[in-house]
């Protein structure tokens, strides 16, 4: 889910060719994502420690949401 999406989205939407709750699934879609890439940069820094389980959680979040 990109940025170019949404703005596609929300113009749809302003053309009465989308529902607005489709707009609203894709902006949680994004978002969601957005918070996954956030948590990624944090267990990925070498300088620190995440606790394990952490990770494995941010491996499941990332099943769920892809």
């Amino acid at each position: 889910m990109n940025e170019e999406k949404l703005l596609d989205e929300l113009n749809d939407l302003c053309e009465n060719i989308l529902c607005p709750m489709d707009l609203m699934d894709s902006i949680g879609d994004y978002t969601n994502q957005k918070i996954i890439d956030e948590l990624h940069k944090i267990v990925d820094n070498p300088f620190m420690k995440v606790p394990l389980r952490v990770a494995e959680r941010l491996d499941e979040l990332e099943e769920l949401y892809r």
